[in-house]
């Protein structure tokens, strides 16, 4: 186990060093970009944890952290980063869809991140908590949900333009 463990990192090294890989490792310039986009994304979904988060500072924080949770040993056990991982690998977009497992992940665990009246640090936690506590292919089925709804809408308006 650590071995594949071990390779499983390198290969993931490989991914961000390489073409793409600025998506899920994107320069200091673009990460404001990037989080306004996630944010805009929940905000379609689930507008009232989008507010939630935003009210807290922590808008920003599904791009810079939970993806690295998502798409990492750290935020998941080994099996569900390797499914995970191969939805994400299998993409023609390939990296556009972990934002749509961020998302998908954030409104599985909606209940638990709305609830009760947490300081801006408990709400930091229950985000991060997410990646873990919902299993992998329902987060995987809600994304391809999502992927497939933005993707019939982005073809849709380029039609129409």
């Amino acid at each position: 186990l650590k071995a594949a463990e071990a390779e499983a990192f390198v290969w993931y090294e490989a991914l961000l060093d390489g073409p793409g890989g600025e998506v899920l490792r994107p320069d200091e310039g673009e990460r404001p970009a990037r989080a306004a986009h996630l944010h805009a994304l929940l905000g379609a979904y689930d507008p009232g944890l989008a507010r939630r988060l935003a009210a807290n500072g922590l808008a920003a924080m599904p791009s810079a952290r939970l993806c690295d949770a998502l798409f990492t040993r750290a935020g998941l056990a080994l099996t569900d980063c390797a499914r995970i991982w191969d939805a994400l690998l299998s993409d023609p977009r390939r990296f556009e869809f972990c934002g749509h497992v961020t998302v998908a992940v954030l409104v599985l665990r909606r209940r638990e991140i709305l609830t009760g009246d947490m300081d801006k640090g408990a709400l930091a936690e229950a985000v991060l908590a997410s990646a873990s506590a919902v299993p992998a292919e329902q987060a995987l089925r809600v994304a391809r949900a999502v992927c497939a709804f933005e993707r019939y809408n982005a073809g849709a308006s380029a039609r129409a333009n």
